[in-house]
């Protein structure tokens, strides 16, 4: 093969780099290789920690927020659709292709800023042995130490 050849495939490997981790970012956000039905059982344990008034207000919370983020969710899901046409369409337009998907990353920073208002908001109303409940629903992303996986079984904890 050529070199203008090679030049070409890495090229195109690089511009729809972005867009194929994206996608699978996307796809381990959904997943993650985590069994929902064990976390939710996590989380129900967790939160059997805390006063039922405390559950209460962080799973309200948590709704509100989740309600609130659909119609971003939605946005980003059109989003997608719009980021994918313009990928296969017949001459690529690097501009559009960055600006669609630099205006999602905005659509997943807001999503990110209301979560953390509304675990703010719920933490600012809980003691400090409350708050150190919490953190074992929200710990730090890159480390998921509390966050059970496939395959994990929980220990279920003793309530206080």
């Amino acid at each position: 093969m050529k070199i203008n050849g090679l030049l070409a495939i890495s090229a195109l490997i690089m511009t729809l780099f972005p867009a194929f981790s994206n996608a699978y970012a996307q796809e381990s956000a959904r997943d993650g290789g985590m069994d929902w039905k064990v976390i939710r059982q996590h989380r129900e344990e967790v939160l059997a920690q805390l006063p039922p008034e405390k559950a209460k207000l962080y799973k309200d919370a948590m709704h509100q927020v989740h309600e609130k983020n659909q119609a971003l969710r939605d946005q980003i899901e059109k989003m997608h659709a719009e980021i994918k046409a313009l990928m296969t369409a017949d001459t690529f337009n690097k501009s559009d292709y960055l600006a669609k998907n630099a205006e999602m990353e905005k659509l997943y920073a807001q999503m990110r800023t209301n979560m953390l208002e509304a675990i703010t908001s719920v933490a600012a109303q809980f003691t400090l042995e409350e708050r150190k409940t919490l953190t074992k629903l929200h710990m730090e992303p890159e480390k998921h130490d509390s966050m059970p996986h496939k395959g994990d079984t929980i220990t279920p904890q003793p309530a206080k």
